[in-house]
């Protein structure tokens, strides 16, 4: 009688566990709940260009190397298709990347992945006739600019054999490896996968190669994928599926969260806040005499209250305490931004004091300009923002800026007609480092609107990318950053941020700090 009693309470145990984990999912069957804005155009990953694509695509895909992230180590590179990689510095300063490739790396239907489907990939990304929002992100390599006019051969990108994968760079890159291999953009691609129309948006075309590969559910409002069958890394990876919610707004994302029908949420009004490489600029046009005063240009940057400013803004922004934001990483791995590094003060109390700063600087710089307006797109949320400038120009330094606010293709004619004094632009970071931004202002590169040409702020931009020394890097684009600012043609007012929110009990979402994020690593906390 007493074993038949110790039986049943012991099978009483079991049943209560496993209601217990099937309650709370358990790792081990654990689907997660992903809800994000916006149903995805495309998951073609030479095409992405929204959040939602580029989350979708990270975790459909894999890359040559994969971002991984600890407490101890932070955000990493690792291991991807390829297994290992060397690198060689040739005789006329280009450098080689050797890629061994993983034996056991597999496509959605099996067939395995080889070096040959990453120099397609790479040279489609780049050609003119695919028209990828993404092509710059191969800039670094040997043959971009020959690529781009056509002539894909010249793309140093070369499948020396199935297992191995060559690209050589124009020079040191520091962050190609961290960066590049491992953006949803440079995922490897089936040639014959993408010969079919609109190939990545059905699950019978679609062929990707990532640890959530297998799509088992595919609808209007969401996609459902699973861990991919025999995936080298299968038993590292915390959820066994993951389905992707697409919310049409904010406040639907907000519900479905708040309801308890996702886990995870992407873009609500609050939550974690999470800085984005997306900088609201104000671009001064160095070709126009009428600012060429740098104390004038240093007089109307103080004056500008960023932390007012960002209180006006739609969505939800960060003060800019400098070009580059809080997110991004160093050459060393740590942020580039700190309070160490902040190059533009938002603290509020000592507002007054910079405006009286100004106003000197305004008696040094002489004669006061009357004929100043500002360009902006109307209709997008700028009216209250770039009136604040003007009123705050007006009413610290009796400055008259007339607003020109104008539609999205005149903002385009004007700004490549070089004929303004002020623009409101956007200055946009494809990958975490901070170059990504800073290259946005060297001499003749397109989409400079502030026209900005200094010949010191390119060498320490060229010298930084020859270091080999990582903190020697850090330490000349920190140089580069506070000349920028220092000349005045460049005023960062906001960054972007977002919002998103855990369920608890949850841990282990990280993102690349460019608004992509990943749930291979969700974990129920202990």
């Amino acid at each position: 009688m007493k074993y038949m009693k110790r039986s049943l309470a012991l099978l009483l145990a079991v049943v209560l566990t496993a209601v217990l984990l099937a309650g709370c999912g358990g790792n081990k069957s654990m689907t997660l709940r992903v809800c994000l804005q916006g149903v995805p155009a495309t998951l073609d990953p030479a095409m992405v260009s929204s959040e939602t694509e580029s989350i979708l695509v990270g975790h459909l895909y894999e890359n040559l190397m994969k971002l991984s992230w600890t407490a101890e180590s932070g955000l990493q590179a690792v291991a991807g298709v390829a297994k290992s990689y060397d690198t060689q510095e040739n005789l006329d300063g280009t450098q080689t990347y050797t890629f061994q490739l993983r034996s056991n790396a597999q496509w959605s239907d099996g067939q395995k992945v080889t070096a040959a489907d990453f120099v397609y990939a790479w040279r489609r990304l780049v050609d003119p006739a695919t028209d990828s929002p993404n092509a710059q992100l191969l800039d670094m390599v040997v043959g971009y600019d020959k690529a781009r006019k056509g002539d894909l051969e010249a793309l140093q990108v070369t499948a020396v054999d199935d297992a191995t994968l060559s690209v050589t760079l124009a020079g040191p890159c520091a962050h190609f490896i961290t960066a590049i291999c491992t953006a949803p953009a440079t995922m490897p691609v089936r040639q014959d996968a993408a010969a079919e129309e609109n190939w990545s948006m059905s699950s019978s075309t679609l062929k990707a190669n990532g640890p959530y590969s297998q799509v088992s559910e595919w609808k209007s409002d969401a996609l459902t994928a699973v861990v991919q069958k025999d995936y080298y890394d299968a038993k590292r990876l915390g959820p066994v599926g993951l389905q992707f919610l697409f919310a049409e707004n904010a406040s639907v994302a907000e519900q479905l969260y708040q309801e308890g029908q996702a886990d995870f949420v992407l873009g609500t009004a609050e939550g974690t806040v999470d800085p984005l490489p997306r900088m609201s600029i104000l671009a001064l046009n160095q070709m126009s005499q009428v600012l060429a005063s740098q104390q004038l240009r240093q007089a109307m940057d103080l004056v500008i209250d960023r932390t007012a400013l960002a209180k006006l803004a739609e969505v939800p922004v960060l003060p800019a305490e400098g070009l580059i934001p809080y997110g991004v990483r160093s050459t060393a791995g740590t942020p580039f931004r700190s309070e160490k590094t902040n190059l533009l003060v938002v603290d509020e109390e000592e507002y007054e004091h910079r405006c009286q700063q100004a106003k000197e600087l305004l008696r040094q710089a002489g004669a006061i300009p009357s004929n100043l307006s500002l360009v902006y797109e109307a209709g997008s949320g700028r009216e209250a923002l770039v009136t604040y400038l003007r009123d705050t120009w007006q009413q610290k330094l009796g400055l008259t800026v007339a607003l020109q606010p104008v539609t999205g293709q005149q903002k385009m004619e004007i700004l490549n007609s070089g004929e303004y004094t002020m623009a409101l632009v956007e200055a946009v970071g494809r990958y975490n480092d901070s170059t990504a931004l800073l290259n946005c202002f060297a001499s003749g590169v397109a989409g400079n609107w502030a026209n900005y040409h200094n010949s010191a702020y390119d060498m320490l931009l060229r010298v930084a990318e020859a270091s080999h020394s990582a903190e020697a890097r850090d330490a000349y684009l920190v140089d580069a950053e506070r000349l920028l600012l220092e000349d005045a043609y460049v005023m960062p007012l906001w960054g972007e941020a977002q919002n998103r929110q855990l369920a608890d009990g949850l841990t282990g979402v990280f993102s690349d700090g460019v608004g992509t994020y990943y749930f291979t690593a969700v974990r129920r906390a202990q």
